[in-house]
Protein backbone atom coordinates (compact mmCIF):
# COMPACT_ATOMS: atom_id res chain seq x y z
CA UNK A 1 0.00 0.00 0.00
CA UNK A 2 1.27 3.50 -0.84
CA UNK A 3 0.82 6.23 1.81
CA UNK A 4 0.28 9.41 -0.23
CA UNK A 5 0.05 11.50 2.96
CA UNK A 6 3.66 10.98 3.99
CA UNK A 7 4.97 14.18 5.59
CA UNK A 8 8.53 13.93 4.36
CA UNK A 9 9.82 13.11 0.90
CA UNK A 10 8.46 10.35 -1.30
CA UNK A 11 5.31 8.37 -0.40
CA UNK A 12 5.89 5.44 1.91
CA UNK A 13 5.13 1.90 0.75
CA UNK A 14 3.68 -0.43 3.40
CA UNK A 15 3.56 -4.18 2.68
CA UNK A 16 0.23 -5.85 3.48
CA UNK A 17 -0.35 -9.37 4.67
CA UNK A 18 -3.71 -10.76 3.53
CA UNK A 19 -5.62 -13.62 5.10
CA UNK A 20 -4.86 -16.41 2.62
CA UNK A 21 -7.81 -18.41 3.91
CA UNK A 22 -10.19 -15.93 2.30
CA UNK A 23 -10.85 -15.75 -1.42
CA UNK A 24 -10.00 -12.16 -2.31
CA UNK A 25 -10.36 -11.05 -5.92
CA UNK A 26 -7.62 -9.12 -7.67
CA UNK A 27 -8.22 -5.55 -8.71
CA UNK A 28 -8.40 -2.01 -7.44
CA UNK A 29 -9.34 -1.44 -3.77
CA UNK A 30 -9.73 1.52 -1.47
CA UNK A 31 -7.97 1.04 1.88
CA UNK A 32 -9.16 2.55 5.16
CA UNK A 33 -7.55 2.14 8.56
CA UNK A 34 -10.02 1.63 11.42
CA UNK A 35 -9.26 0.62 15.00
CA UNK A 36 -5.85 -0.69 14.08
CA UNK A 37 -7.19 -2.75 11.18
CA UNK A 38 -6.87 -2.02 7.49
CA UNK A 39 -10.14 -2.55 5.59
CA UNK A 40 -10.20 -3.02 1.81
CA UNK A 41 -13.18 -1.86 -0.24
CA UNK A 42 -13.67 -2.83 -3.91
CA UNK A 43 -13.89 0.04 -6.37
CA UNK A 44 -17.00 0.35 -8.54
CA UNK A 45 -16.88 2.91 -11.37
CA UNK A 46 -20.40 4.28 -11.98
CA UNK A 47 -21.89 4.19 -15.49
CA UNK A 48 -25.01 6.21 -16.44
CA UNK A 49 -27.93 4.41 -18.07
CA UNK A 50 -28.68 6.76 -20.97
CA UNK A 51 -31.18 4.54 -22.80
CA UNK A 52 -33.63 3.63 -20.00
CA UNK A 53 -32.46 0.03 -20.31
CA UNK A 54 -32.12 -0.75 -16.60
CA UNK A 55 -34.46 -1.23 -13.73
CA UNK A 56 -31.52 -0.86 -11.39
CA UNK A 57 -27.81 -1.30 -11.03
CA UNK A 58 -26.70 -3.57 -8.20
CA UNK A 59 -23.68 -4.86 -6.33
CA UNK A 60 -23.00 -7.82 -4.00
CA UNK A 61 -23.71 -7.21 -0.31
CA UNK A 62 -20.39 -6.85 1.55
CA UNK A 63 -21.41 -9.37 4.23
CA UNK A 64 -20.94 -12.18 1.71
CA UNK A 65 -24.37 -13.81 2.15
CA UNK A 66 -24.93 -13.90 -1.63
CA UNK A 67 -27.55 -11.15 -1.73
CA UNK A 68 -27.42 -8.00 -3.86
CA UNK A 69 -28.20 -4.38 -3.08
CA UNK A 70 -29.55 -1.75 -5.46
CA UNK A 71 -27.69 1.50 -6.04
CA UNK A 72 -30.36 4.20 -5.94
CA UNK A 73 -28.21 6.97 -7.40
CA UNK A 74 -28.62 9.17 -10.49
CA UNK A 75 -26.47 11.69 -12.32
CA UNK A 76 -27.42 15.31 -13.01
CA UNK A 77 -29.66 14.23 -15.92
CA UNK A 78 -31.50 11.70 -13.78
CA UNK A 79 -29.85 8.71 -15.47
CA UNK A 80 -29.61 5.72 -13.13
CA UNK A 81 -26.01 4.90 -12.23
CA UNK A 82 -24.79 1.33 -12.62
CA UNK A 83 -21.84 0.16 -10.44
CA UNK A 84 -19.40 -2.16 -12.23
CA UNK A 85 -16.23 -3.79 -10.85
CA UNK A 86 -12.97 -3.14 -12.64
CA UNK A 87 -11.83 -5.80 -15.10
CA UNK A 88 -8.60 -5.88 -13.08
CA UNK A 89 -10.57 -7.97 -10.57
CA UNK A 90 -10.28 -10.95 -12.91
CA UNK A 91 -13.93 -11.83 -12.32
CA UNK A 92 -16.09 -13.47 -15.00
CA UNK A 93 -18.27 -11.96 -17.74
CA UNK A 94 -20.45 -9.02 -16.75
CA UNK A 95 -24.12 -9.71 -17.34
CA UNK A 96 -27.47 -8.09 -16.70
CA UNK A 97 -30.58 -10.04 -15.86
CA UNK A 98 -34.06 -9.58 -17.33
CA UNK A 99 -36.40 -8.42 -14.57
CA UNK A 100 -38.47 -11.62 -14.51
CA UNK A 101 -35.78 -13.64 -12.70
CA UNK A 102 -35.41 -13.66 -8.93
CA UNK A 103 -32.06 -12.30 -7.78
CA UNK A 104 -31.50 -12.52 -4.02
CA UNK A 105 -32.02 -9.15 -2.36
CA UNK A 106 -33.69 -7.49 -5.38
CA UNK A 107 -37.37 -6.99 -6.14
CA UNK A 108 -38.59 -8.84 -9.26
CA UNK A 109 -40.67 -6.30 -11.19
CA UNK A 110 -41.85 -8.38 -14.19
CA UNK A 111 -42.05 -5.17 -16.22
CA UNK A 112 -44.89 -3.98 -13.97
CA UNK A 113 -44.97 -0.86 -11.86
CA UNK A 114 -47.32 -2.59 -9.40
CA UNK A 115 -44.92 -5.51 -8.90
CA UNK A 116 -41.96 -3.15 -8.62
CA UNK A 117 -43.60 -0.86 -6.07
CA UNK A 118 -45.24 -3.52 -3.90
CA UNK A 119 -43.02 -6.58 -4.34
CA UNK A 120 -40.65 -7.88 -1.67
CA UNK A 121 -36.93 -8.54 -2.27
CA UNK A 122 -36.26 -12.10 -3.41
CA UNK A 123 -34.99 -14.36 -0.63
CA UNK A 124 -33.00 -16.57 -3.02
CA UNK A 125 -31.76 -16.67 -6.59
CA UNK A 126 -33.76 -18.40 -9.28
CA UNK A 127 -32.25 -21.82 -10.05
CA UNK A 128 -31.13 -20.64 -13.49
CA UNK A 129 -29.42 -17.54 -12.07
CA UNK A 130 -27.64 -19.53 -9.36
CA UNK A 131 -26.30 -21.93 -12.00
CA UNK A 132 -24.68 -19.03 -13.86
CA UNK A 133 -23.32 -17.45 -10.69
CA UNK A 134 -21.74 -20.80 -9.85
CA UNK A 135 -19.99 -20.68 -13.23
CA UNK A 136 -18.35 -17.35 -12.36
CA UNK A 137 -20.40 -14.61 -14.04
CA UNK A 138 -20.94 -11.16 -12.49
CA UNK A 139 -24.44 -9.71 -12.18
CA UNK A 140 -24.29 -5.93 -12.56
CA UNK A 141 -27.97 -5.04 -12.78
CA UNK A 142 -31.48 -5.83 -13.95
CA UNK A 143 -32.92 -4.82 -17.32
CA UNK A 144 -36.39 -3.63 -18.18
CA UNK A 145 -38.79 -5.78 -20.17
CA UNK A 146 -42.28 -5.55 -21.58
CA UNK A 147 -45.05 -5.83 -19.03
CA UNK A 148 -45.29 -9.43 -17.80
CA UNK A 149 -42.90 -10.38 -20.65
CA UNK A 150 -45.62 -9.86 -23.26
CA UNK A 151 -46.04 -7.51 -26.15
CA UNK A 152 -46.63 -3.84 -25.57
CA UNK A 153 -46.51 -0.31 -26.96
CA UNK A 154 -42.73 -0.37 -27.36
CA UNK A 155 -42.66 -3.21 -29.89
CA UNK A 156 -44.94 -1.92 -32.62
CA UNK A 157 -44.47 -3.64 -35.98
CA UNK A 158 -42.60 -0.76 -37.59
CA UNK A 159 -40.58 0.22 -34.46
CA UNK A 160 -40.22 3.71 -35.91
CA UNK A 161 -41.51 6.04 -33.23
CA UNK A 162 -39.61 8.37 -30.94
CA UNK A 163 -38.88 8.42 -27.25
CA UNK A 164 -42.38 7.48 -26.10
CA UNK A 165 -43.91 6.49 -22.80
CA UNK A 166 -44.93 2.87 -22.48
CA UNK A 167 -46.82 0.93 -19.85
CA UNK A 168 -44.78 2.62 -17.14
CA UNK A 169 -46.68 5.92 -17.61
CA UNK A 170 -43.97 8.52 -16.98
CA UNK A 171 -41.06 6.09 -17.43
CA UNK A 172 -39.73 5.81 -20.96
CA UNK A 173 -39.25 2.57 -22.84
CA UNK A 174 -35.76 1.23 -23.48
CA UNK A 175 -34.52 2.65 -26.73
CA UNK A 176 -31.77 2.10 -29.26
CA UNK A 177 -28.63 4.14 -29.94
CA UNK A 178 -28.54 2.77 -33.49
CA UNK A 179 -28.88 5.32 -36.31
CA UNK A 180 -29.93 8.62 -34.72
CA UNK A 181 -31.26 7.01 -31.57
CA UNK A 182 -34.58 7.07 -29.73
CA UNK A 183 -35.99 4.09 -31.63
CA UNK A 184 -37.55 0.87 -30.33
CA UNK A 185 -35.46 -2.24 -29.78
CA UNK A 186 -38.34 -4.74 -29.86
CA UNK A 187 -39.35 -7.01 -27.01
CA UNK A 188 -40.01 -8.47 -24.67
CA UNK A 189 -36.29 -8.45 -23.73
CA UNK A 190 -36.14 -4.77 -24.66
CA UNK A 191 -33.85 -3.58 -21.87
CA UNK A 192 -31.29 -6.30 -22.64
CA UNK A 193 -30.91 -5.18 -26.26
CA UNK A 194 -30.89 -1.51 -25.32
CA UNK A 195 -28.17 -2.02 -22.69
CA UNK A 196 -25.90 -4.02 -24.99
CA UNK A 197 -26.16 -1.37 -27.71
CA UNK A 198 -25.21 1.38 -25.26
CA UNK A 199 -22.80 -0.07 -22.69
CA UNK A 200 -19.25 -1.13 -23.60
CA UNK A 201 -18.73 -2.43 -20.06
CA UNK A 202 -21.51 -5.02 -20.48
CA UNK A 203 -20.60 -8.42 -21.93
CA UNK A 204 -23.99 -10.11 -22.21
CA UNK A 205 -27.59 -10.11 -21.02
CA UNK A 206 -29.67 -12.96 -19.62
CA UNK A 207 -33.10 -12.96 -21.24
CA UNK A 208 -36.04 -15.28 -21.81
CA UNK A 209 -37.75 -16.53 -24.94
CA UNK A 210 -41.27 -17.82 -25.48
CA UNK A 211 -41.82 -16.85 -29.10
CA UNK A 212 -39.00 -14.52 -30.12
CA UNK A 213 -38.51 -12.45 -26.95
CA UNK A 214 -34.73 -12.82 -27.32
CA UNK A 215 -34.28 -13.30 -31.04
CA UNK A 216 -36.47 -10.42 -32.24
CA UNK A 217 -34.82 -7.61 -30.22
CA UNK A 218 -31.42 -9.10 -31.08
CA UNK A 219 -32.39 -8.90 -34.76
CA UNK A 220 -33.68 -5.33 -34.42
CA UNK A 221 -30.47 -4.21 -32.77
CA UNK A 222 -27.80 -6.08 -34.73
CA UNK A 223 -26.90 -8.42 -31.82
CA UNK A 224 -26.47 -12.16 -31.33
CA UNK A 225 -29.16 -14.10 -29.47
CA UNK A 226 -29.58 -17.74 -28.46
CA UNK A 227 -32.64 -19.71 -27.37
CA UNK A 228 -31.85 -23.21 -26.05
CA UNK A 229 -34.01 -26.33 -26.10
CA UNK A 230 -37.10 -26.05 -23.92
CA UNK A 231 -36.24 -27.38 -20.47
CA UNK A 232 -32.47 -27.11 -20.89
CA UNK A 233 -32.32 -24.75 -17.90
CA UNK A 234 -34.86 -24.62 -15.10
CA UNK A 235 -37.49 -21.87 -15.29
CA UNK A 236 -38.33 -22.31 -11.62
CA UNK A 237 -39.10 -19.01 -9.86
CA UNK A 238 -39.32 -17.21 -13.21
CA UNK A 239 -42.40 -15.42 -14.56
CA UNK A 240 -44.45 -17.87 -16.63
CA UNK A 241 -45.92 -16.89 -20.00
CA UNK A 242 -46.38 -20.25 -21.72
CA UNK A 243 -44.87 -23.19 -19.77
CA UNK A 244 -44.70 -25.37 -22.90
CA UNK A 245 -42.48 -22.82 -24.67
CA UNK A 246 -40.75 -20.64 -22.03
CA UNK A 247 -36.95 -20.87 -22.06
CA UNK A 248 -33.96 -18.88 -20.87
CA UNK A 249 -32.00 -16.85 -23.40
CA UNK A 250 -28.70 -15.07 -23.99
CA UNK A 251 -27.84 -11.91 -25.91
CA UNK A 252 -24.41 -10.44 -26.69
CA UNK A 253 -22.47 -8.25 -29.11
CA UNK A 254 -19.70 -10.82 -29.34
CA UNK A 255 -20.38 -14.33 -30.72
CA UNK A 256 -17.45 -15.70 -28.67
CA UNK A 257 -18.99 -14.40 -25.44
CA UNK A 258 -22.33 -15.89 -26.51
CA UNK A 259 -20.83 -19.36 -26.91
CA UNK A 260 -18.80 -18.97 -23.70
CA UNK A 261 -21.99 -18.35 -21.73
CA UNK A 262 -23.83 -21.10 -23.60
CA UNK A 263 -21.21 -23.61 -22.49
CA UNK A 264 -21.31 -22.30 -18.91
CA UNK A 265 -25.11 -22.50 -18.77
CA UNK A 266 -26.00 -25.53 -20.86
CA UNK A 267 -23.07 -27.96 -20.69
CA UNK A 268 -24.27 -29.63 -17.46
CA UNK A 269 -27.91 -29.79 -18.53
CA UNK A 270 -29.46 -33.22 -18.88
CA UNK A 271 -30.96 -31.92 -22.12
CA UNK A 272 -27.57 -31.23 -23.69
CA UNK A 273 -26.24 -33.96 -25.98
CA UNK A 274 -22.59 -34.49 -26.82
CA UNK A 275 -21.76 -34.49 -30.53
CA UNK A 276 -18.88 -36.20 -32.31
CA UNK A 277 -19.12 -34.35 -35.60
CA UNK A 278 -21.07 -31.55 -37.23
CA UNK A 279 -23.98 -32.12 -39.64
CA UNK A 280 -23.30 -32.46 -43.35
CA UNK A 281 -26.23 -30.44 -44.73
CA UNK A 282 -27.69 -26.97 -44.48
CA UNK A 283 -31.42 -26.72 -45.18
CA UNK A 284 -32.47 -23.40 -46.70
CA UNK A 285 -36.18 -22.51 -47.16
CA UNK A 286 -36.62 -21.76 -50.85
CA UNK A 287 -40.03 -20.17 -50.15
CA UNK A 288 -38.39 -17.32 -48.21
CA UNK A 289 -35.97 -16.52 -51.02
CA UNK A 290 -38.75 -16.45 -53.60
CA UNK A 291 -40.55 -13.71 -51.68
CA UNK A 292 -37.52 -11.40 -51.51
CA UNK A 293 -36.48 -8.77 -54.03
CA UNK A 294 -33.56 -9.62 -56.29
CA UNK A 295 -30.97 -7.53 -54.39
CA UNK A 296 -31.77 -9.05 -50.97
CA UNK A 297 -32.00 -12.51 -52.51
CA UNK A 298 -28.55 -12.13 -54.06
CA UNK A 299 -27.02 -11.02 -50.76
CA UNK A 300 -28.57 -13.95 -48.92
CA UNK A 301 -27.24 -16.35 -51.54
CA UNK A 302 -23.73 -14.98 -50.95
CA UNK A 303 -24.21 -15.48 -47.21
CA UNK A 304 -25.40 -19.06 -47.76
CA UNK A 305 -22.26 -19.76 -49.79
CA UNK A 306 -20.03 -18.28 -47.05
CA UNK A 307 -21.69 -20.41 -44.37
CA UNK A 308 -21.47 -23.52 -46.54
CA UNK A 309 -17.76 -23.01 -47.20
CA UNK A 310 -16.91 -22.18 -43.57
CA UNK A 311 -18.68 -25.28 -42.25
CA UNK A 312 -17.90 -27.60 -45.17
CA UNK A 313 -21.57 -28.47 -45.55
CA UNK A 314 -23.68 -28.95 -48.65
CA UNK A 315 -26.76 -26.79 -49.20
CA UNK A 316 -30.19 -28.26 -49.81
CA UNK A 317 -33.10 -25.99 -50.69
CA UNK A 318 -36.46 -27.19 -49.36
CA UNK A 319 -40.02 -25.99 -49.76
CA UNK A 320 -41.60 -25.36 -46.38
CA UNK A 321 -45.04 -25.70 -47.96
CA UNK A 322 -44.23 -29.25 -49.07
CA UNK A 323 -41.70 -30.48 -46.48
CA UNK A 324 -42.03 -28.21 -43.46
CA UNK A 325 -44.74 -27.52 -40.89
CA UNK A 326 -47.64 -25.39 -42.07
CA UNK A 327 -51.21 -24.65 -41.02
CA UNK A 328 -52.67 -27.26 -43.37
CA UNK A 329 -50.83 -29.95 -41.39
CA UNK A 330 -52.43 -29.08 -38.06
CA UNK A 331 -49.79 -26.84 -36.52
CA UNK A 332 -50.72 -24.03 -34.19
CA UNK A 333 -51.37 -20.67 -35.84
CA UNK A 334 -49.78 -17.40 -34.74
CA UNK A 335 -53.15 -16.18 -33.49
CA UNK A 336 -53.78 -19.46 -31.70
CA UNK A 337 -50.39 -19.32 -29.99
CA UNK A 338 -51.05 -15.75 -28.83
CA UNK A 339 -54.38 -16.79 -27.31
CA UNK A 340 -52.74 -19.81 -25.64
CA UNK A 341 -49.98 -17.77 -24.03
CA UNK A 342 -52.40 -15.22 -22.61
CA UNK A 343 -54.83 -17.90 -21.40
CA UNK A 344 -52.05 -19.77 -19.62
CA UNK A 345 -50.56 -16.63 -18.11
CA UNK A 346 -54.02 -15.63 -16.87
CA UNK A 347 -54.36 -19.05 -15.27
CA UNK A 348 -50.87 -19.14 -13.74
CA UNK A 349 -50.20 -15.47 -12.93
CA UNK A 350 -52.90 -13.00 -13.92
CA UNK A 351 -55.92 -14.32 -12.02
CA UNK A 352 -54.19 -14.23 -8.64
CA UNK A 353 -52.54 -10.86 -9.43
CA UNK A 354 -55.87 -9.24 -10.42
CA UNK A 355 -57.80 -10.68 -7.50
CA UNK A 356 -55.22 -9.41 -5.02
CA UNK A 357 -55.26 -5.93 -6.61
CA UNK A 358 -59.08 -5.79 -6.68
CA UNK A 359 -59.22 -6.80 -3.00
CA UNK A 360 -56.88 -3.96 -2.01
CA UNK A 361 -58.44 -1.34 -4.33
CA UNK A 362 -62.23 -1.51 -3.95
CA UNK A 363 -62.71 -3.98 -6.77
CA UNK A 364 -60.92 -1.95 -9.45
CA UNK A 365 -59.15 -3.67 -12.35
CA UNK A 366 -55.39 -2.98 -12.14
CA UNK A 367 -53.80 -0.39 -14.46
CA UNK A 368 -52.15 -2.53 -17.13
CA UNK A 369 -50.87 -1.99 -20.65
CA UNK A 370 -53.24 -2.62 -23.55
CA UNK A 371 -51.86 -5.98 -24.62
CA UNK A 372 -51.83 -7.66 -21.21
CA UNK A 373 -55.06 -6.01 -20.01
CA UNK A 374 -57.02 -6.98 -23.13
CA UNK A 375 -55.52 -10.47 -23.24
CA UNK A 376 -56.21 -11.25 -19.59
CA UNK A 377 -59.78 -9.92 -19.82
CA UNK A 378 -60.36 -12.03 -22.92
CA UNK A 379 -58.97 -15.12 -21.19
CA UNK A 380 -61.13 -14.42 -18.13
CA UNK A 381 -64.30 -13.93 -20.20
CA UNK A 382 -63.63 -16.99 -22.38
CA UNK A 383 -63.09 -19.12 -19.26
CA UNK A 384 -60.94 -21.59 -21.20
CA UNK A 385 -61.62 -25.19 -20.34
CA UNK A 386 -58.95 -27.81 -19.83
CA UNK A 387 -60.01 -29.31 -23.16
CA UNK A 388 -59.52 -25.99 -25.00
CA UNK A 389 -56.05 -25.59 -23.53
CA UNK A 390 -55.15 -29.20 -24.25
CA UNK A 391 -56.24 -28.80 -27.87
CA UNK A 392 -53.91 -25.80 -28.32
CA UNK A 393 -51.00 -27.42 -26.48
CA UNK A 394 -51.43 -30.52 -28.66
CA UNK A 395 -51.17 -28.32 -31.75
CA UNK A 396 -48.05 -26.69 -30.29
CA UNK A 397 -46.51 -30.12 -29.67
CA UNK A 398 -47.37 -31.18 -33.24
CA UNK A 399 -45.64 -28.06 -34.54
CA UNK A 400 -42.49 -28.89 -32.58
CA UNK A 401 -42.48 -32.50 -33.78
CA UNK A 402 -42.76 -31.43 -37.43
CA UNK A 403 -39.86 -29.00 -37.04
CA UNK A 404 -37.75 -31.62 -35.25
CA UNK A 405 -38.40 -34.11 -38.06
CA UNK A 406 -36.26 -31.87 -40.30
CA UNK A 407 -33.25 -32.58 -38.07
CA UNK A 408 -33.71 -36.27 -37.37
CA UNK A 409 -30.28 -37.55 -36.28
CA UNK A 410 -28.42 -40.05 -38.43
CA UNK A 411 -25.90 -42.67 -37.31
CA UNK A 412 -23.04 -40.18 -37.14
CA UNK A 413 -24.55 -36.95 -35.85
CA UNK A 414 -27.06 -35.81 -33.22
CA UNK A 415 -28.56 -33.54 -35.91
CA UNK A 416 -28.38 -34.55 -39.56
CA UNK A 417 -28.65 -30.90 -40.67
CA UNK A 418 -28.95 -27.31 -39.59
CA UNK A 419 -31.70 -25.04 -40.79
CA UNK A 420 -30.80 -21.54 -41.99
CA UNK A 421 -33.78 -19.32 -41.19
CA UNK A 422 -33.65 -16.24 -43.44
CA UNK A 423 -35.33 -13.24 -41.86
CA UNK A 424 -36.98 -10.76 -44.20
CA UNK A 425 -35.35 -7.31 -43.68
CA UNK A 426 -38.81 -5.71 -43.80
CA UNK A 427 -39.52 -7.27 -40.38
CA UNK A 428 -36.98 -4.95 -38.78
CA UNK A 429 -37.00 -1.18 -38.17
CA UNK A 430 -35.76 1.13 -40.87
CA UNK A 431 -32.72 2.20 -38.81
CA UNK A 432 -31.11 -1.23 -39.12
CA UNK A 433 -27.96 -1.26 -41.24
CA UNK A 434 -27.94 -3.36 -44.37
CA UNK A 435 -26.50 -6.40 -42.65
CA UNK A 436 -28.59 -9.57 -42.93
CA UNK A 437 -30.34 -11.54 -40.23
CA UNK A 438 -30.30 -15.32 -40.25
CA UNK A 439 -31.04 -17.86 -37.56
CA UNK A 440 -29.50 -21.31 -37.17
CA UNK A 441 -31.81 -24.08 -35.98
CA UNK A 442 -30.90 -27.67 -35.22
CA UNK A 443 -32.24 -30.72 -33.41
CA UNK A 444 -33.18 -30.48 -29.71
CA UNK A 445 -30.38 -30.58 -27.13
CA UNK A 446 -27.63 -29.62 -29.61
CA UNK A 447 -26.49 -26.50 -27.73
CA UNK A 448 -22.79 -27.38 -27.73
CA UNK A 449 -22.93 -28.29 -31.42
CA UNK A 450 -24.45 -24.90 -32.23
CA UNK A 451 -21.75 -23.24 -30.11
CA UNK A 452 -19.07 -24.97 -32.20
CA UNK A 453 -20.80 -23.86 -35.40
CA UNK A 454 -20.89 -20.26 -34.17
CA UNK A 455 -17.18 -20.46 -33.27
CA UNK A 456 -16.33 -21.77 -36.76
CA UNK A 457 -18.31 -18.98 -38.44
CA UNK A 458 -16.58 -16.43 -36.22
CA UNK A 459 -13.14 -17.82 -37.09
CA UNK A 460 -14.06 -17.62 -40.78
CA UNK A 461 -15.05 -13.95 -40.32
CA UNK A 462 -18.65 -14.68 -41.31
CA UNK A 463 -19.77 -13.52 -37.85
CA UNK A 464 -18.16 -10.43 -36.35
CA UNK A 465 -18.29 -8.63 -33.02
CA UNK A 466 -20.59 -5.64 -33.28
CA UNK A 467 -20.00 -2.22 -31.75
CA UNK A 468 -22.00 -0.13 -29.34
CA UNK A 469 -23.45 3.14 -30.53
CA UNK A 470 -24.83 4.44 -33.79
CA UNK A 471 -23.40 1.76 -36.10
CA UNK A 472 -23.11 -1.95 -35.45
CA UNK A 473 -20.10 -2.41 -37.76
Amino acid sequence: MIDQNAKHGAPTVHPLELDTKRDVASGAYLAKSMDGFLNLYPVYPLHPDKTSAHVTGCYPCPDGDGAYKTLDKTDSRKHNLVPVRSRLSGLGPRVKVKDIYDVQGLVTGNGSRICTEHGEPAKANATSIQALLNSGVQIVGKTQCNEFAGRGPNIEENSQFCYITAYKEDNVSPWSLRADGYQSVGGSSSGAASALIAADYLDAALTSDTCGSTLYPAGCSGLYGMRPTHGAVSMQVVLSFCPESDTVGIMSRDPAILTNLARRWFSKSQKTKVHTRLPKEIFVPSDDLEDMNSEIKSRYQRLIEQVSNALDMTVRYISMIEEGPNEKKGIITTAGFSLLTLAEQWRDVGKKFVERYEKDNEGRWPPLGRYISHGWKQAKDNNWSVYDLNDCTDQLATTGEMINDLFEPDEESISRSIFLNLWDPSWFPYYREESLNAGHLSAPSTHLMLAEIIDKLTSADVLKTVKTGREAY
